[in-house]
């Protein structure tokens, strides 16, 4: 039998997706607060509940610049940044090495790293939480 501390399982709880907690509880009992569970019982539970990421700091920070049409983190740093340099630090970065700087596809990344989810551009991170 394994047990833990219903107060950890809180805190381990909140690094994975809603109803990790409830659904640990329920494979064992629970007595004085603490959560009493067969060996085996969380073989597999990885493959029930993904752990959630965070967004970084930076991240959070340029989600505040967002604009409703702004798909995710990508949309906003292209917007913010493409007056400053743009067109022609694509053009130089072509010119100088010889191949795209990439700036497209990283976009697209940062877009599906970090998207903005919910009605009208409400930004949530993952957990469905406004960052």
């Amino acid at each position: 039998m394994k047990t833990i501390a219903l107060v950890r399982l809180e805190e381990i709880s909140r690094n994975y997706e809603p109803g990790f907690y409830d659904y640990v509880v329920g494979l064992g009992s629970v007595a004085n607060g603490i959560l009493t569970v067969a060996e085996g019982a969380l073989a597999g539970i990885g493959k029930k509940f993904k752990p959630v990421r965070r967004w970084p700091t930076w991240a959070l920070v340029v989600a505040k610049l967002a604009q409703p049409k702004d798909l995710g983190v990508g949309d906003t740093l292209a917007r913010v940044i493409g007056p400053i340099g743009g067109d022609k630090y694509k053009a130089w970065h072509l010119e100088t090495f010889g191949k795209p700087c990439g700036c497209a596809e990283r976009q697209e990344h940062l877009n599906q790293l970090f998207p903005y989810r919910g009605d009208r551009g409400q930004k949530t991170d993952d957990r469905g939480q406004t960052p």
